[in-house]
Parts: structure tokens; sequence; C-alpha cells
């Protein structure tokens, strides 16, 4: 088949990993596929490799006010019609639900299947009023929207006009691959040294403070230990203020976003997300493929899809200090939970491998086609 991607930029996150995963492991087993970002390539973190075809539509632009959003946005869908009517792709896949508004507009009337993504549970991450009109509207013009958890799902079919609604978790790829920019978990740590890891963007939706107030409770019973939160973002400044608040500066630290994750799951001891919010949380997937024994919080959506209680992770729930403390505290003095929790996450290679998962998408652009 031959399949377009359009998502506003290759920049560091979920949606745009996936975008790079699925892209490469379709185009390596003979698929085409070009992945359209509405940003420039400079923007780009993740490698599509060479089997992959990139094109920029330079439209990142954000708008000024109502009139430049009315203009920039027709600029949107003219110039995505015309880039991919070139391509002339059997599917199309927007990934984000404005990208997936983008993709029914702009392909009205276009002789391919058009698939949608809902990558948050929307009353958790809302739009203006008109904005989440236009994309619910707009489900109507796809042949299929794709949710991470039942629950999105469940939104999208009472709220929507959507046909077609599946569920479709994200994918592991394994191992995963390393990109610049490199950071050495030594550095940061000392070797002899157990590391609580936290990955993720530096924003409020992450509660990097709750994590750092929990671990600050229990830290003087645990000289051994550090906490290590990897990420960049807008509050970085204010995190690592209430680091020094609290005393913390050579407990917790904060070295960067590192495009070589995978070597600071494999030297943390425990992993610890503490979001208020997720659509389906990669890292965490990432951490348990890894073997880590992990705590999060149960946030509406994403976690528990991954975490049974007590057999393969613990759940705490969000917001509470004291519950992320007293289990922070379990796992750090109990090798044995740790060891077990450990042998049952890595299962999550086998249940989220590429190739599962890819066969998942191929199935629903079949069905697609197929209206």
């Amino acid at each position: 088949m031959r399949i377009a991607f359009v998502i506003y930029s290759l920049g560091g996150g979920g949606a745009e990993r996936v975008t790079a995963v699925l892209s490469r492991h379709w185009a390596i087993t003979g698929h085409k596929v070009r992945v359209m970002t509405l940003a420039e390539a400079t923007e780009n973190f993740y490698d599509l490799g060479a089997d992959v075809e990139y094109e920029s539509l330079h439209q990142g632009d954000l708008s000024k006010n109502l009139w430049h959003a009315v203009v920039s946005n027709l600029s949107r869908i003219l110039v995505t019609r015309r880039r991919l009517t070139a391509f002339n792709p059997d599917v199309v896949i927007g990934m984000t639900s404005t990208s997936s508004a983008l993709v029914a507009l702009a392909c009205l009337g276009l002789p391919c299947a058009t698939i949608g993504t809902e990558r948050t549970y929307p009353p958790n991450a809302p739009f203006s009023p008109f904005r989440q009109f236009v994309c619910n509207l707009s489900y109507r013009f796809l042949d299929a929207v794709v949710a991470q958890t039942n629950k999105t799902a469940e939104w999208i079919k009472a709220h929507t006009l959507a046909k077609a609604t599946h569920v479709i978790a994200n994918p592991l790829a394994w191992p995963l691959e390393s990109s610049t920019p490199f950071l050495c978990p030594d550095d940061t740590c000392a070797p002899e040294r157990f590391v609580i890891l936290a990955v993720g963007r530096l924003s409020p939706e992450k509660d990097f403070i709750n994590l750092m107030e929990a671990f600050a409770r229990v830290h003087i019973d645990y000289p051994s230990w550090d906490l290590v939160i990897l990420g960049s973002g807008p509050d970085e400044k204010l995190l690592k203020m209430k680091r020094d608040q609290l005393g913390m500066r050579d407990r917790i630290f904060f070295p960067g976003r590192a495009g070589n994750v995978g070597d600071w799951y494999k030297r943390a001891s425990i992993f610890a997300m503490t979001s208020l919010l997720e659509g389906f949380p990669n890292a965490l997937l990432e951490a348990m493929g890894h073997g880590l024994p992990v705590i999060s919080t149960d946030c509406e959506t994403g976690p528990r899809d991954l975490i049974e209680h007590g057999a393969n992770g613990l759940l705490v729930p969000p917001g509470d200090r004291e519950a992320l403390a007293a289990g922070l505290r379990q796992l750090m003095e109990d090798g044995e939970l740790r060891q077990r929790l450990s042998s049952r996450a890595s299962q999550v290679i086998e249940g989220y491998a590429v190739s599962r998962i890819s066969q998942q998408w191929l199935d629903v652009f079949s069905a697609a086609r197929g209206r």
C-alpha cells in the first residue's frame, strides 16, 4: 500500500514516536510510506530512516488572531490536499485530533481511506468549544478513528459522528533505538547509586513536583538512592527551584532530554510516573519492557491498561503524595518485590510488539478501504 501520515511535527512526543516506529516498519516490509509534517524539518527529533519519504508542508506557523487562523487553516487544507494528491496514497493517517480534522477536510472526495487518531482522553485535555466542535464533526468524514484505550473509544462513540472506532495501543519498538542527544547516566549518578527514574516533558500534567516531594519524605532513610527526571519542557526552571527549596540538589537530577533513553532504563532500579493525565504512556511501556519495577499514578486512562496492581507494578491515586511516598518506600526497601514485579513487567514486549500492533493497523486499513 501507499501510506501517508500527516502530523504537526516530528519533535519529541508520543504521537511522533509512534509515527516514526510504524512508518519505518511498514516501509521495510514493502509499503511505500510518506510522512508529512506541517512544521519545518528543523523541528524533527525522530529519525525515519532511509526507506521512509519525508516532506515538510511549511504550514507550521501559529495563528496570531481569528482572521489569521482562518487563512492559515484554509492554506493548510489546500496545501495538504495538493501534496496528498501528488503522492496518491491508498491510506492517509492523521496523527492527533487536529491532524485528523485536517486530513478529513483535505481528503474530501479523494480516492483514499482516511484514518483519524485520538491520542488523549478528550475530557482531560479539552480544546476551545469551537475547535472541539470542528474536530468532533470532522470525524464524520473519516473512514475510521483509532483510539489508544477503550475509555477514549467509548467517548468518541458517544460524542462524535465517527463511522467506525477501533482501539490500538502504542507499539513497543524493541530494542529501543538511540539518537542524539546522548547523555551518559554515569555522568549524573555514580555507578554504585540506586536510581529512581522518571521520563517525560517537564510540564504541569506530569506532576513531577509531587514526585519530588514524595521522594523528599523518604530519601533520608535510603541514602544510596537518587531521583533522576529525564526530559525538557516549560517547567524546567520551576522544578529546579523546587528541588533547591527541598534541599535536594545532590539527590534529584535533571540531565535534560536524552536520545539514548534505553541506557537510562537499563541504569535505573525503579521507574516512577506521576502524570495527572495520559493517553497511552510510551515511557511507562518502555520502562516495563526493560524489566523495571514501576509505580504509577492511576490516572483516568493509560497506566491501568498496562499495570495490574501488585502483579507487574504498583498504582497509586493521582496527586496522593502520601500514597506515592509509601509506594516508593515499599519498592526501595523490598528487593524481592522489585524482582517479582520486574519479571512480570517485561512480558509487555510480546504483547505490544511492533509486528503485532502494525497488523492491527493494517486490519483497520483493510476494513476502511472496503467501505
